[in-house]
């Protein structure tokens, strides 16, 4: 079966430029096929996109190594190329790290929660760490 996958640069506006990734309409496949995919497009992420309502997508994003949780250029690229079939502007978006808005208009923009930081270490400490 032949699967079509879509490559798109993001965060520019000329070619070459961006980042690449790939976009795949879908999530009927396996993680192996996923996977399989996702390394042949060899790129750092491709974004598996399926459309459960009208107002809300869902995405699982494979690097060539491993499924990752959220990928925010290839959440840009997936919904910029959907664009123009796509009805409304606002859009709910579910990954493994949660739930992320999607605003489509002259550019797509999608939400992201605030870091959370555990502990701040002075530079002489962070590259005492780095060293082991």
């Amino acid at each position: 079966k032949k699967i079509e996958t879509i490559i798109l640069n993001s965060f520019t506006d000329s070619i070459p430029g961006g980042n690449g990734a790939g976009v795949v309409l879908g999530l009927d496949f396996s993680n192996e096929t996923m996977l399989k995919i996702a390394k042949k497009a060899g790129l750092s992420e491709t974004a598996f996109i399926e459309q459960i309502s009208d107002s809300t997508f869902k995405i699982r994003y494979f690097t060539p190594a491993s499924e990752v949780d959220l990928c925010g250029h290839a959440t840009i690229a997936a919904f910029w190329y959907l664009k123009d079939k796509l009805n409304s502007k606002n859009y709910k978006l579910k990954t493994k790290a949660g739930v992320v808005d999607i605003n489509i208009g002259n550019i797509v923009t999608m939400s992201q929660t605030l870091p959370c930081y555990s502990e701040i270490i002075d530079k002489e400490e962070f590259w005492d760490v780095l060293k082991g």
